[in-house]
This record gives structure tokens, C-alpha cells and sequence, in this order.
């Protein structure tokens, strides 16, 4: 039986000074830890929404913004890159009707949940994904509902952050 091998340690430099080719890369590398093209975004306060009609979530709450991707209201892409962009919303009980979440991209749809109302409780949905996106991207949640009355959203939020990309 052979002996297993134990790895050799990496060795991740010589304690040299750092190349002046490599320092740019480096003040990129701690920006992006100091600043990471993230966003985090809530809706505490109630929101009407009228039965039948798709309406964007307004966000009154602001946890993480370094990269300023909340401006006049719409949540913008400071750069491009590969995006992991999450939601969630949820809306006041009734048992009549369906409830929608879409994920809007420029405008468009490109992501979409739907549920029958909850027969108790509030209805929830969530959805989730990752998106190729160029710089000044647009991003935004809108929730609908079919209850035949209006409805409050009761609590929302939007995550978007920048996995890759300049």
C-alpha cells in the first residue's frame, strides 16, 4: 500500500515589491472589495396595487448601495458584467385570483413567477437569476394581481450583484 503524499504549500509571492504593471489590477481588486457593484433595495411601506394591472415596485428603503445602482427610482447597472438578480414580493391576503412577479430588464420581461391566491396568508413569490447585462441596464419588479379589489404589497426586495465584468 502506498503512502499518500502530503500537497505542497502554494507560494504566492516572494515578498518582492509589486510590479508597477500589476498595481492597477490591484487597486481594481480592493475597490471591488471595498465597493462591490451590489444593491439592496426594500419596500417597508405598503403599495396599492390595482386588480389587473402590472405595477413596478417602488423602493423606500436603501440597505447597500455603493455602486449608486438606485437612481430617480430605477435600479441602473453601473457596469457590465455576469449579475445574480434576486426578488421577492409579497402581497396582503385574499383567496380570489392569481398573483404575478416579473423581473423586467430595459422594459421587457425576462423573468416571470406566478401562483394562485393563498387561502390564508400573504401571498409570496420569488424569483431569481443570473443575467449577462451591459452597462446602464435597467432592472426593475413588477407584481400583479386578479383579486377584482386592490391589494397591498406589503413588503418587497430587489438584490442585484455584479459576479464578473469590468
Amino acid at each position: 500500500m502506498a503512502v499518500p503524499v502530503k500537497p505542497v504549500k502554494p507560494t504566492f509571492g516572494t515578498n518582492a515589491p509589486v510590479p508597477s504593471s500589476k498595481l492597477s489590477q490591484l487597486a481594481d481588486l480592493a475597490n471591488f472589495a471595498a465597493n462591490p457593484p451590489a444593491g439592496i433595495f426594500l419596500r417597508t411601506a405598503t403599495q396599492s396595487l390595482t386588480t389587473g394591472l402590472a405595477s413596478s415596485i417602488s423602493w423606500d428603503t436603501t440597505i447597500f448601495d455603493p455602486g449608486v445602482m438606485l437612481s430617480g427610482g430605477t435600479n441602473v447597472l453601473p457596469g457590465s458584467g455576469l449579475y445574480q438578480i434576486s426578488g421577492w414580493v409579497a402581497i396582503a391576503p385574499n383567496a380570489t385570483g392569481i398573483r404575478v412577479l416579473e423581473l423586467t430588464q430595459n422594459g421587457s420581461i425576462v423573468l416571470s413567477t406566478a401562483t394562485s391566491a393563498p387561502s390564508a396568508g400573504d401571498g409570496r413569490l420569488t424569483l431569481s437569476s443570473l443575467f449577462l447585462c451591459v452597462d446602464g441596464d435597467a432592472f426593475a419588479l413588477q407584481a400583479f394581481q386578479s383579486s377584482g379589489i386592490s391589494l397591498n404589497v406589503t413588503a418587497a426586495r430587489l438584490t442585484l450583484a455584479r459576479s464578473s465584468g469590468s
